[in-house]
């Protein structure tokens, strides 16, 4: 990695302008998701589900998400953009981008990721790292621990400063904080979030059990990078895992099985007299894997695996 290009690119996060207020500690993390939405996400994912079944329900969803609906916008742009499984509708990265972008706009802090990793795979890189300093200024007001997040957003940075000319740099810083000022009512009012139910679990049983993983190591492996996934886990009435469906992996499904083992062995608080009768309970969660290969430090990335 080009050292210079690491430090230069972190250090535009701290001479952003501070305008925004901390948002929610959960913005970036689990978000509960309703009986209704839950049990039409599970259908669509089910690959026991008819193609033609799974298709109306995708075309619901999409209905959903073009009417404004954000958690929604994200999940539609994450099906759009995930490559590692069959789906009956098409791998479609330019729709994605659409979806993801809007839910981004309004306050989805991996949504934000995303349109990074969108923008560098296709080749933008300035629009790439404009999108990561977004989400690392985000991320940055934050009040939970943010090491894992931002280990994965310093190894982010590192692959677009790897490909960006440096002379772009001072456009990036003026093109993010355009970004901010624009953008920053919408951000701070997000992400919008589906009514509860009495079906929905808290979003913090899932925080701690699911934060550890970012702290494994894949120590001797080279081909393992930080990523993240986004699942949908319905729990049975004792709080065990009933089933797992994998949503998106990003930026790639190398660290697949790291993630998949953890979120098998979640649990949540049994219900109190569960019986067979009582719905499974749903969470919609976004977790991550950090390969300790680059850290923030100083107000720069640095190269340090296991640090």
């Amino acid at each position: 990695m080009n050292q210079t290009l690491g430090k230069l690119a972190l250090s535009l996060l701290a001479t952003l302008p501070a305008i925004i207020s901390p948002m929610a500690s959960t913005a970036q993390t689990t978000q509960p998701v309703p009986a209704p939405a839950s049990a039409t996400l599970a259908r669509l994912l089910d690959d026991h589900t008819s193609n033609a079944e799974r298709q109306q329900l995708f075309a619901d969803a999409e209905t959903a998400a073009n009417s404004g609906d954000t958690e929604w916008q994200y999940i539609v742009g994450s099906l759009l953009d995930e490559r590692s499984r069959t789906l009956p509708f098409p791998h479609d990265p330019d729709k994605a981008r659409v979806y993801l972008g809007n839910a981004a706009v309004h306050g989805k802090l991996f949504a934000m990721a995303k349109m990074a990793e969108s923008e560098l795979t296709t080749g933008n890189y300035q629009e790439a790292m404009n999108w990561a300093q977004i989400y690392g200024h985000y991320l940055s007001l934050q009040h939970t621990d943010n090491r894992p997040a931002k280990d994965y957003l310093s190894e982010l940075l590192a692959r677009i400063s790897e490909r960006l000319d440096s002379k772009r740099l001072a456009q990036v810083q003026a093109d993010v904080a355009a970004f901010i000022a624009s953008n920053d009512a919408a951000i701070q009012n997000g992400p919008q979030k589906l009514a509860d139910t009495e079906n929905t679990v808290s979003p913090n049983f899932l925080h701690q059990p699911l934060h550890r993983l970012y702290l494994r190591r894949a120590q001797g492996s080279e081909d393992l990078r930080a990523c993240f996934a986004d699942y949908l886990i319905a729990f049975r009435p004792d709080g065990t895992v009933e089933k797992t469906w994998l949503v998106d992996i990003t930026p790639n499904a190398l660290a697949l099985d790291y993630l998949q083992s953890t979120v098998s062995a979640a649990t949540i608080p049994a219900l109190p007299h569960a019986t067979q009768n009582i719905p499974l309970r749903y969470v919609f969660t976004s977790i991550g894997f950090d390969d300790g290969r680059y850290h923030v430090r100083g107000g720069h990335v640095v190269n340090g695996r296991g640090i």
